[in-house]
């Protein structure tokens, strides 16, 4: 099983149309069971379901749209590997099948809201929320670790982020946080976004779960660089990644 978490917008039910509040729920873990797809790479279920969550006393919904989000993956992967394999694993023929049909979904009104990593949480993603918003459920089994807080907040985050690196002359390493800031940007500010560690908990013993400080620790480098302390900065960052380096050694090495 290929371990992933999730990044993940929310609609608030009372808002959602009819038939996506009427989806079925997805089952835990429904993103980490992966088999071979049609487009000759490891796909999730196909299921049309979604992810029901509760926050500050409100219900949210999110649709998870699985074929949408295969099909930009196959073109993302087609595109960005052009030269270096790509066109092998998804050939030609089968990208234009996928842009048509991707087409024709976003001309419905569709859209995805999950972004999916592997085998660990991009540590830009924390930067989303504060310390303050992880929640952690211990139960049976490995503790399920979350963060969550509204669109115009965690956008707003981002971009303080963003302006503390670029100052620091670090503009260079901006370039993926601007784009999940236009990402988010396409959704009303009050809906919920989560940061959801799923299967990629398991790769961490319970104690190191819940004395997980990623999202504290990268605050606190932001907030060295604010205030020009650049040795400080660094060695919460380090700290950080390498909290993460044996997850993101299984990521290159597959």
């Amino acid at each position: 099983m290929t371990a992933t978490c999730h990044l993940r917008v929310y609609i608030p039910a009372d808002e959602a149309p009819d038939e996506i509040v009427g989806l079925p729920p997805a089952e835990p873990f429904a993103t980490s069971r992966w088999r071979l797809g049609e487009y000759g790479i490891v796909a999730e279920p196909q299921d049309d379901d979604a992810v029901f969550v509760e926050h500050d006393g409100q219900r949210f919904v999110c649709p998870r749209r699985p074929r949408l989000r295969l099909l930009e993956s196959v073109l993302a992967f087609h595109n960005g590997f052009t030269g270096l394999g790509g066109e092998v694993i998804v050939p030609e023929a089968a990208a234009r099948r996928a842009a048509e049909e991707l087409d024709q979904l976003r001309e419905g009104g569709d859209r995805s809201l999950i972004l999916t990593a592997q085998w660990h949480v991009p540590l830009r993603w924390f930067l989303l929320f504060r310390p303050e918003d992880r929640l952690v459920q211990v139960g049976e089994g490995v503790p399920a670790v979350a963060f969550r807080t509204i669109r115009r907040a965690a956008s707003r985050r981002m971009r303080r982020a963003i302006r503390a690196l670029r100052s620091a002359g670090m503009a260079a390493v901006t370039e993926e946080m601007e784009q999940l800031v236009e990402w988010l940007s396409a959704f009303p500010a009050e809906w919920l976004v989560e940061l959801d560690y799923g299967s990629v908990a398991g790769l961490f013993d319970d104690a190191d779960l819940l004395l997980d400080s990623s999202c504290e620790d990268l605050w606190e480098s932001i907030e060295a660089l604010e205030s020009g302390d650049p040795m400080l900065a660094r060695d919460r960052y380090e700290r950080v990644a390498s909290h993460w380096a044996p997850a993101m050694r299984i990521t290159y090495s597959n």
